[in-house]
């Protein structure tokens, strides 16, 4: 960031850690379940 190849609009404000990502019944990441973890 500070050497100006980053933008600080790139970084994340936040991380989170989970065991597993979510999936559906055809085994594609469940992205409502992943929203209800914020």
């Amino acid at each position: 960031v500070e050497t100006g190849r980053i933008q600080k609009w790139w970084i994340p404000d936040d991380i989170i850690f989970i065991e597993s990502m979510p999936k559906t019944s055809t085994n594609k990441i469940d992205k409502k379940e992943l929203r209800k973890l914020l």
